[in-house]
């Protein structure tokens, strides 16, 4: 009986157990991984270089009132052109029209201000402001050194007119050169205010005031005459002398001038070449093409300022004694007379001219006798 009981005491224990077991939490289970997916590098983007900015073209004209094509002014003019390509590779073309193609130098200069020409490099028609007789004010600058150093970009000479310039609508980039102005004449003399004036030598002189006033200064009587009567009067004895001469210009009249033709370097007078630029294209361009410009103007001043000169002395080493002409260099002591004797006569003339304020500056920067 108690094997019985034992027996069913063992198989409820078994079936509790069992029981029990089924209730309790099932063992985890892993989810197997994926194995991760290599990853792929990030492309590499190479910079790309940005397309050139095209730097802008320019079709302008320049006009020069030389036709003589051995004239280092003509010459300037071909190489303002020419540089203006060449600096920029051919991105500036400039078409040269010497002489009077287009028009005179006044007409021209009045063209470049009203912006339907491009570049004009001349003497100066006065007639658009009484102001631009000022370079022409006698004895400011009487040797190449300082004619040269008043003219360049930096010249005092180049920032006063400048501004006058810019009045007119112009861009003064620079100042050229033709010669230094002086007296022909048949005659051997002294060239002194009191020994001229001794002698009584009569003078041909421009029909401007300036011009009598300078001759007066310098000991000649005045006698005003169109250039076309010049030759005539200079042949008949009516006048001994031609004011206003350059080196160059014996060759126009030699035979009125004798057998023994004299040239008198007084250098009273400078003719400068203004290089002008009408001011609105000036202001149109970038600083990089202003800077090209006014590299072109500097070289071109620097080759006439140059050149002049030189081509100055073979004439006067070869031409002069070819035709029996004579040259005579002022000594300091007659060209300091003549400086004190005309700036004392003339300049007050220019203050009311140009204005007292303009021809102060000039008297500042004026070059003394000796410098």
């Amino acid at each position: 009986m108690k094997m019985k009981w034992l027996g069913v005491v063992v198989a409820l224990c078994l079936t509790l157990s069992l029981i029990i077991s089924g209730c309790a939490a099932p063992a985890p289970t892993t989810t197997p991984t994926t194995p991760a997916k290599p990853t792929t590098p990030a492309k590499t983007t190479t910079p790309t270089t940005p397309a050139p900015v095209e730097k802008p073209t320019y079709k302008w004209r320049l006009t020069q009132a030389m036709s003589d094509q051995n004239s280092i002014i003509y010459k300037a003019g071909a190489k303002f052109c020419e540089l203006a390509e060449e600096y920029t590779d051919g991105r500036m073309v400039i078409d040269y029209y010497p002489g009077d193609m287009i028009g005179d130098y006044p007409f021209c200069q009045e063209q470049v201000a009203l912006g339907t020409l491009d570049f004009n490099i001349s003497t100066l028609a006065t007639s658009m402001d009484p102001r631009l007789n000022a370079p022409t004010a006698p004895y400011v600058v009487f040797d190449w050194e300082a004619g040269h150093a008043a003219s360049g970009p930096d010249g005092w000479a180049t920032e006063t007119y400048g501004k006058i310039a810019e009045d007119l609508n112009w861009k003064l980039l620079g100042l050229g050169v033709s010669d230094f102005t002086g007296v022909a004449s048949k005659y051997e003399f002294t060239p002194t205010p009191e020994a001229v004036k001794a002698r009584g030598l009569k003078a041909r002189v421009m029909p401007m005031e300036s011009d009598r006033l300078v001759a007066e200064a310098l000991g000649f009587i005045p006698f005003t005459l169109p250039w076309s009567e010049f030759v005539t009067a200079l042949a008949t004895g009516v006048v001994d002398c031609g004011f206003g001469q350059q080196v160059f210009s014996l060759g126009y009249y030699l035979e009125e001038l004798g057998e023994t033709p004299y040239y008198y370097a007084y250098k009273y007078s400078l003719e400068p070449q203004w290089i002008i630029m009408n001011l609105d294209s000036w202001n149109s361009l970038s600083t990089e093409d202003q800077q090209i410009i006014q590299r072109v103007a500097n070289d071109v001043v620097d080759y006439q300022w140059t050149e002049i000169p030189i081509e100055r002395m073979t004439y006067l080493d070869e031409w002069y004694p070819e035709h029996g002409a004579t040259n005579v260099e002022l000594t300091s002591d007659q060209m300091a007379l003549n400086v004190t004797a005309v700036r004392e006569h003339v300049w007050p003339y220019f203050d009311g001219l140009v204005g007292k304020m303009l021809m102060d500056e000039v008297r500042a920067n004026a070059q003394n006798p000796g410098e």
